[in-house]
């Protein structure tokens, strides 16, 4: 027995209707630009049963979400609540998808630093270098692509 399939459309006008009642500073909190990433993804899982059991994990994420907003709530600790569902949705959009949790730059750096020092200590200044420079603009590159392709989390 395969579930009903809750439409994309349904899915976005719910979406639409959050995004008007709450403001843009409050996306990353809500996880908006995930769940839109979701949507637009959804026709492509190929399983017609987990394309159903991911639209209705959506769905219920917004209901609730649309309830919480509702309520007067602490982003923070409210944002700490939702990231289990997001990531639940999340992996099914990882691991059929390739999907990747959105670049944090600064972060990259220190560990392109510590792996340079690393290198630096091993081996020459230039090689150390060398390797983090081109490994470093690889991923950072396959990090873009990802997120031009609407393919983050």
């Amino acid at each position: 027995m395969t579930e009903e399939l809750i439409s994309k459309e349904t899915l976005q006008n719910k979406l639409n209707a959050i995004k008007e009642v709450i403001t843009k500073r409050q996306w990353l909190y809500y996880h908006i630009v995930a769940l839109q990433n979701f949507i637009y993804h959804l026709d492509n899982i190929l399983s017609e049963r987990t394309r159903a059991r991911t639209a209705k994990s959506i769905y219920e994420y917004l209901s609730m979400l649309e309830e919480r907003i509702k309520e007067d709530h602490d982003l923070t600790a409210l944002a700490k609540g939702l990231a289990p569902y997001v990531w639940q949705i999340s992996h099914v959009h990882r691991d059929e998808l390739g999907f990747i949790s959105r670049p944090y730059y600064p972060i990259n750096i220190v560990i392109w630093a510590i792996i340079f020092f690393i290198l630096n200590y091993s081996f020459s200044t230039v090689f150390a270098l060398a390797t983090v420079a081109i490994v470093a603009t690889i991923r950072i590159v396959y990090q873009q692509i990802k997120v031009k392709a609407k393919k983050v989390y």
